[in-house]
Parts: C-alpha cells; sequence; structure tokens
C-alpha cells in the first residue's frame, strides 16, 4: 500500500476506536432511562401512579428500541476492533445502524412533546420531579458516577443522531477509495445527511422588497459633487455582527452602501443600496452626549483568517492549472478550441469562488475600530486593518469638511441617482487585492528590515516607527523601533526578522511618543506624523541574502530603510548544528537531558522572563524583536554564557520572545517530529469534536519524552499568556498561528 493509504487506515482506526468509546457513554445513558423506567412503569397500575401511562408512553417512546439497535451495533464493532487489520469493513454495520432511521425520526418528532411531559409531571407530582432532579449515570469500568437531569438524558439521542453523522464524514475521509468499506460509507453517509436535511428543514420567510416611489423631476445639485474616494469598509451592525460595506466620499457627504450582488460575488452586479448616509457638516469623530452605544464586536482568530487564505490561494493555484491545461490543449490539439469554452466556465466559476473567499477574509480580517457620529445622535462602527487605513479615512474626511459647512438632506431619487453615480465613479470594483496579484507577486517567507534614521523633522520630539506588512491585503503591525529621546535626527538602526506571507507591501508609521508616557503610560495618546510605505514586489528584493537600502518619502519627512528576503523554502532548513555543546540546532533531547527538569534550560529562562515583564505586551510572540539582541542572546546561550539570566533581563522583551521562537524554529526536528507531521494534520481536520481529542491525546501522548515534556511546558505558558488578552491582544487562536508552523512544520527540503 502507498504511505498516504497506510496514514488513512491508521487514521481511520483511531476514529473508530472513539466511536466505540463514545458509544459506551451513550449505552449507559440509555440504561439509565431503562433503569428508572421500571419503577416508575410499577406505579401506573397503583392507587397513588407517579404518573399516567399515556404520560409514560410519550416520556420514553423509543428508548427501548435505540437502546437495542445500539446496543447490538456495539456488540458487532467492538470484536472487530479487536482484530483489527487494513482491510477490515464496518460499513455494513453502519447501513444496518442507519437502516432504523425512523426509530429517530419518531424519537425527534416526538421529543417536544416528551420535554413537556417532563415539565407537567413535574409541576403535578413531586414525588416524579425529586426522582427526575439528578439522575445517576455510571461509567462502564470506573466507580465515577455523573449526576444529570432527565431533560439532558433525552436530548442524547438527539446529539446522537447528529454525532453519527460526523463521524462518517471523518471515517469516509480517511478511508482509500479502493477500500471494499469506501462505497458502502459513501452511501451510507449520504443517507444520513438526507435525514437531517428532512428533519432541519426550515421554510424561509417570503421578503418583498420596499417599493420606491417614481417622479419626472429630481435635484440637480449633485451637479458640483466629486467622488474623492471610496474602499470596502466592515461596518458593525447594532447586534454586534459584521457587514460588509462599499463606502464612498464625496466632497460633502460620506455614503455607506451595500453592494447588491448574486451568490456572494460582490463584483458581478452593477447596483448599490443605501444604508445610510452622512452630510460631511454633520459628521464628528467624538460623541455627544446623546450619541449611541457602540456594542463590542470579538475579534477574528488568526487561525480562521490563515485557514482561508490559504483556501484561496489552492482556488488561486488550481486557477493557473486550468490556464496552463488550457494552452496546452491550444498548442497541441488544432480542435482544442471546441473544448475550450467548457474549461472556460470551469475557470470563471473557480474565479466566483476566489472572490467569495477573497470577500470573506476582507470581512473577518479588520479588528481596529474606526468610529464617526452623527449630530443627531446616531453612531456607525467600522473596523479596519490597521492605524494607516484608518488614519488615511480620517485626514480625507478631515480635509473635505474644512469646506463644508451646511446640513441637507437628499430625497429618495437624490439618492438613487447618486448610488448610480457610484457604480460610474467607483475606484474600486473588487473585494481585496488576491485577483491583482500573481502568486509569483506576493513575497512569502522572512523579510529582514532595518530601520536606521530620519531627516526632516521641524522640531525636537520622542519619535518611534511601526512596521506594517499585509498579507494578501491585510496589514496588521509587526514591529516597533524604540522611542528616540528629544530630537530632530533620530537614529534607531535597529533590525527586525518579520514573517510574511503573501506580502506586496510594507507599511512605515512614524510617532511622536506622548512626553508623558516617556516614563512608561499607554501608547494612546502618541501622534501620528507622517506614514509612508514600500512596495515588496521588487525585483531587487528577490536575489537571496542581499541587502536593498531606501528612503522612504513621508511629505516633508524621510524615513531610511534597508530591506532583503529569504524564501519561505530557505526559511526552515533545520540544519544540524556543528557545535556539540551548543542549544541552537541541536536535538531536544540531547539539551534536555543536562537539565534535571528534562525541559532545555533555553525555554525555561525565556518563559520565565516573559512571564516576568511580558504578560501585558501588546502583541507578544507577534511582534518582532530587534535582530541584533535576539542574535546576541543566541550567542550566549549557544556558548553558555553565565550572564545569559542578566542579559535576558536587560534586552526588549520582544527580543527574548524573538529568541524563543528562533530555538524552536532551529530544531533539527521540529516539536512534533517530523514522522508524526502527517498524523497532526490529518487529526486536525478531523470533523467530530470528540474524535479529533482522542485522536490529539494519543499522538502527543506518543510523543518522545523530552518533547512531550517541553510541549506540555510551553502549553501551560502559552495559556497564561493567553489570559492577559484584554491587554496583550494575544489570544490562543493568535498564539496557535505564531508557534503553530514552527513546532509542528518539518524543514522544506523534506517530502
Amino acid at each position: 500500500r502507498s504511505i498516504a493509504e497506510a496514514e488513512k487506515l491508521r487514521m481511520r482506526k483511531w476514529v473508530l476506536s472513539s466511536l466505540l468509546e463514545n458509544e459506551e457513554a451513550y449505552l449507559q445513558y440509555l440504561n439509565t432511562l431503562l433503569l428508572y423506567m421500571k419503577p416508575l412503569k410499577a406505579t401506573i397500575g397503583t392507587s397513588q401512579p407517579v404518573m399516567s401511562a399515556q404520560d409514560f408512553d410519550t416520556l420514553f417512546f423509543r428508548v427501548r428500541d435505540l437502546h437495542e439497535l445500539h446496543g447490538n451495533f456495539y456488540q458487532k464493532l467492538k470484536p472487530r476492533l479487536d482484530v483489527w487489520s487494513a482491510d477490515t469493513v464496518v460499513g455494513d454495520l453502519f447501513k444496518k445502524l442507519l437502516s432504523k432511521l425512523n426509530f429517530y425520526g419518531d424519537y425527534l418528532n416526538n421529543y417536544k412533546r416528551a420535554q413537556h411531559t417532563v415539565e407537567k409531571c413535574a409541576k403535578e407530582n413531586s414525588q416524579f420531579a425529586q426522582i427526575i432532579e439528578s439522575l445517576k449515570v455510571q461509567s462502564r469500568g470506573s466507580k465515577d458516577v455523573e449526576s444529570i437531569s432527565l431533560i439532558d438524558v433525552l436530548y442524547k439521542p438527539v446529539e446522537r443522531v447528529m454525532r453519527t453523522t460526523l463521524v462518517l464524514q471523518d471515517l469516509l475521509k480517511h478511508t482509500p477509495h479502493r477500500h471494499p468499506d469506501y462505497h458502502t460509507l459513501r452511501q451510507v453517509l449520504k443517507q444520513a445527511q438526507q435525514f437531517l436535511e428532512r428533519i432541519n428543514s426550515i421554510s424561509s420567510s417570503s421578503y418583498k422588497p420596499r417599493r420606491v416611489p417614481s417622479s419626472a423631476a429630481a435635484a440637480a445639485r449633485s451637479a458640483d459633487r466629486e467622488l474623492i474616494k471610496d474602499g470596502f469598509l466592515v461596518e458593525v451592525s447594532n447586534d454586534g455582527s459584521r457587514k460588509l460595506r462599499h463606502c464612498f466620499l464625496y466632497n460633502d457627504l460620506l455614503l455607506c452602501a451595500k453592494q447588491k450582488s448574486a451568490a456572494g460575488v460582490f463584483h458581478s452586479k452593477d447596483s448599490y443600496e443605501c444604508k445610510w448616509y452622512i452630510p460631511l457638516a454633520d459628521l464628528s469623530f467624538q460623541p455627544k452626549e446623546d450619541s449611541e452605544a457602540i456594542p463590542d464586536v470579538a475579534a477574528t482568530g488568526e487561525d480562521e483568517l490563515r485557514d482561508l487564505s490559504n483556501r484561496a490561494q489552492q482556488v488561486k493555484r488550481d486557477i493557473a492549472r486550468e490556464r496552463k491545461a488550457r494552452s496546452k490543449d491550444t498548442k497541441d490539439n488544432a480542435r482544442a478550441s471546441e473544448s475550450s469554452p467548457v474549461k472556460s466556465r470551469r475557470e470563471e466559476r473557480l474565479r466566483k469562488k476566489l472572490a467569495e473567499l477573497e470577500a470573506r477574509i476582507v470581512l473577518a480580517a479588520p479588528n481596529l475600530s474606526f468610529r464617526i457620529y452623527h449630530m443627531q445622535g446616531k453612531s456607525y462602527m467600522f473596523l479596519m486593518s490597521s492605524d494607516y487605513e484608518r488614519i488615511e479615512w480620517t485626514e480625507a474626511i478631515m480635509k473635505q469638511q474644512e469646506t463644508c459647512f451646511k446640513s441637507f438632506s437628499l430625497a429618495s431619487l437624490e439618492v438613487n441617482a447618486l448610488l448610480a453615480a457610484c457604480v460610474r465613479l467607483r475606484k474600486m470594483n473588487n473585494v481585496g487585492s488576491m485577483m491583482i496579484k500573481e502568486d509569483e507577486d506576493l513575497l512569502s517567507g522572512y523579510l529582514n528590515a532595518t530601520i536606521h534614521s530620519g531627516q526632516g523633522f521641524l522640531h525636537a520630539c520622542n519619535p518611534y516607527c511601526t512596521l506594517e506588512v499585509d498579507s494578501y491585503g491585510q496589514f496588521q503591525t509587526k514591529a516597533k523601533t524604540r522611542p528616540c529621546k528629544d530630537t530632530k535626527s533620530p537614529s534607531w538602526d535597529e533590525e527586525f526578522e518579520l514573517e510574511v506571507d503573501g506580502a506586496q507591501t510594507l507599511r512605515i508609521l512614524c510617532y511622536d511618543r506622548a512626553r508623558d508616557a516617556v516614563a512608561g503610560a499607554s501608547y494612546d495618546d502618541d501622534v501620528l506624523i507622517a506614514k509612508g510605505k514600500v512596495g515588496l514586489v521588487q525585483e531587487s528584493l528577490r536575489t537571496h541574502g542581499e541587502w536593498k537600502e531606501v528612503s522612504v518619502l513621508m511629505n516633508e519627512l524621510s524615513i531610511r530603510v534597508s530591506m532583503k528576503f529569504t524564501p519561505r523554502e530557505h526559511s526552515l532548513q533545520r540544519l544540524p548544528s556543528k557545535k556539540s555543546n551548543g542549544v541552537f540546532g541541536v536535538k531536544i533531547g540531547v539539551t534536555a537531558k543536562r537539565e534535571s527538569t528534562g525541559i532545555p534550560s533555553i525555554v525555561r529562562k525565556c518563559v520565565a522572563e516573559v512571564e516576568r515583564r511580558g504578560m501585558e505586551e501588546i502583541g507578544i510572540y507577534r511582534v518582532s524583536g530587534v535582530a541584533s539582541e535576539i542574535q546576541a542572546l543566541k550567542a550566549s546561550f549557544d556558548t553558555n554564557r553565565k550572564d545569559v539570566t542578566m542579559l535576558l533581563g536587560e534586552v526588549d522583551i520582544n527580543a527574548v520572545a524573538g529568541v524563543l521562537k528562533l530555538y524552536f524554529r532551529e530544531l533539527p526536528e521540529p516539536l512534533f517530529t517530523d514522522s508524526r507531521y502527517r498524523d497532526f494534520v490529518g487529526a486536525s481536520s478531523l470533523t467530530d469534536p470528540d474524535v479529533k481529542q482522542h485522536t490529539m491525546k494519543q499522538l502527543i501522548n506518543d510523543l518522545p519524552a523530552p518533547n512531550y515534556r517541553t510541549l506540555h511546558f510551553m502549553r501551560e505558558h502559552l495559556i497564561k499568556v493567553s489570559q492577559f488578552e484584554s491587554e496583550n491582544k494575544m489570544n490562543l487562536h493568535n498564539l496557535a498561528t505564531v508557534f503553530g508552523p514552527t513546532l509542528l512544520r518539518p524543514a522544506e527540503d523534506k517530502s
């Protein structure tokens, strides 16, 4: 068998092992219902029945049938797992199980009545209420007892029929196409999905669009109206949800519109629906006493964004392959033109899918709030991807407000005319930027950037720079220099190593550190002095290992910057160290042996320092440290210098975090090991949460002892970091995105 098939078969057994455990637990809940049914039924024929026969039949409807069905399934599945082989089939067992879906259909149709019966009987009979308040469920092979209400036990079959479908999805995913079970499982899964669709079908309510009255005359005051700026922004609605809007800034008003589209393709239709508009004379960036409250909105996890970006990139690769295949057909086959339209339609479908994914990325990525207020009390909030973007919109609006003094309102026909103008005048037709650049124009790997110095400052200040890099059009702060104190000629000379993924632009924002904040106060009051950007799609950056120096002009200021780029394929070599007594590039088992705890000293010391003074640092582990400080720490650890602990306490905390990430990145083998890479990737794609958890635990428990201890130590540390999310803006999703590739991914030159 192929390696891929062997991996699928191994995952297949784990899915079934977890299912068997869940079936055992499910049978215990059904056993509990049967146990309580006996005494309750016994009272029906007495002078003091706890419940009526009708209520009994309603309450325990189909319970015996379900118990017998799953008992038989369990008894036949267990021996097959006990004598497991690559060719073991289980599809027939699932087929028999799902052949009785009518039991579940009956149970689900009766479930609401059973709930009402429990509530009715509990009110009518105190003895019944006492019995069902806390049922006792004991796990097989264990003395542990769980207390659970009757209502919760009755819900278990409802939950089970949904869970079985998820398990079938995972099982089919890890069953090779030529396995004797494949076609049976596929048929059974389709049957289960159709059943769920039937019971979940909800009739959609009809919607009648509001009619707009027509009129022959329309005001012509829009003659002098000029479009200044437009773009796609994410608005937070009253219920806290995100809505994608196309905003248009004219010289006298700000218009927020919804772009009408079919099936989520936001650039396929040329029409808009107005959501609201504000005359610039009525717009304020500060709330009034009667301004509406704006709801908070949760930040999107970076793992979700990475998943969307990866899916979009895969679609782009599919489009490129389709183009290449069609081009080859055209050259090699004189009759290729007959088949070209079919392939062209496939490419159009792929482009449609890419546009949908692109729109989802634009909707999910921004997390930085931008609030505006109407003088009459209405409040609005957008989410933006970076301070750079927020400042651009703020400056553009304020500039137009300099000549806007009168308020006004628009008639419906004027609004319609304005929406038509939006279509004609807009500068942005597409959402995001993925379709603008080809893959080869985007940088993925490591960008080293050195911020040297600044010129053109009009007065002495405390300037520092932040660096933002985009990932497929969405920007994020990646690094921050130290503030220079009271100077007109700042000199930073700080180098940062920035991990980039689908990047095409480096933005630099220069701030003046607030005077009273030099002693350690918040950065919230810092003033943005200037901003600029550098294109990263230059051919000169493609030369591996060579520096390129540029001066970034920001109005009257200029910032001198040097850059070099290391492609992804050269970024994770995991080459063994030539120093036998070193730390970096040495197997974790070797360094761990030197320690009584079995955990490398560099890991323990860096973690201790981060927990001492980095827990409230914004972007800890995400924001890059200064490269020179990271290299100094690396050299100190590699030469076992005694003063390394003192050095850790002196450097910037982002450098401490950076050297810890660098240690894991340069391990000859990732912490999760090379041999288990595909297993972990396969486990992470499982649908059923119980199966995923069971499989992950088994994989982690099988890690070598030093890897397991270090992983457990890092896990506890990262959980502590996430508990300061309100201060450091790093939740578990963000931390997983930072550490995931470093701890899991093998070197790029390995298969």
